[in-house]
């Protein structure tokens, strides 16, 4: 469904993805983890047309769309749940709901009735200010917002930044959920366990280059990926 080819890109200075291949097939869920500044976010903004490739090729369903502008990305079929959340505080939750639907064809009153029955919270404070919410209900207004496009392919950039591990927990189950139900997820993600434990496979990026793929019950027994991301155990002490 997803399909990158031989990515390189950055800012306004050298590139900082080099050499990028990766896939997402439709019924999975894969992740990337990597330490900060590896060039996980600018891997996303690529994707989602926020940054134009200066190499490789990206497809959705077989149709380029690398270098398109990101309307026409998310037109195509793919939304970016973006770092940080980045909900737009004095709009209500309504109205940031229906700010993902711009754009969409035909009405998407049955998907804000659907995203809801998802998230009753932000049902009970849809006419409240999005700034008003606590991290993880803006978390889920964000995931909301992303879901209003109707994309077949969901990207997420660190999605459990700064939120208590009870609600870690209940997003990374909605997006298993949503896999379940078809939608193909590329998740970005620090916690690595808990990344691993819900992809099948992942994708390990490390200065901007990918050094280790394969499937995440793989990945999170080799001692490359446990020394550096999921904490080494410490032997016992001895007298």
């Amino acid at each position: 469904m997803l399909e990158i080819e031989g990515l390189c890109s950055g800012y306004s200075g050298p590139d900082v993805l080099h050499d990028v291949s990766l896939r997402v097939q439709a019924d999975e869920i894969v992740t990337v983890v990597g330490a900060n500044g590896a060039g996980k976010t600018t891997l996303l903004n690529t994707i989602a047309g926020l940054l134009r490739p200066s190499a490789g090729a990206i497809r959705l369903n077989g149709s380029i769309i690398g270098g398109l502008a990101p309307e026409r990305i998310v037109r195509a079929g793919l939304s970016l749940v973006p770092e940080g959340r980045q909900v737009i505080a004095p709009l209500s939750v309504e109205e940031n709901l229906r700010v993902g639907a711009y754009g969409r064809k035909g009405s998407a009153a049955d998907t804000l009735a659907a995203i809801y029955d998802r998230f009753p919270r932000l049902k009970e404070r849809r006419r409240q200010p999005a700034g008003l919410l606590s991290g993880g209900e803006q978390q889920m207004l964000a995931i909301g917002r992303a879901m209003m496009a109707g994309p077949s392919v969901l990207l997420l950039d660190e999605p459990s930044m700064g939120l208590a591990p009870l609600i870690v927990s209940e997003i990374f189950a909605l997006l298993a959920d949503l896999n379940g139900q078809g939608m193909a997820i590329l998740l970005v993600e620090q916690n690595a366990r808990k990344a691993l434990a819900l992809a099948s496979r992942g994708y390990v990026l490390e200065g901007g280059r990918i050094v280790l793929e394969g499937p995440s019950s793989v990945l999170s027994k080799s001692p490359a990926i446990v020394d550096a991301y999921l904490g080494a155990a410490t032997p016992a002490c001895t007298q």
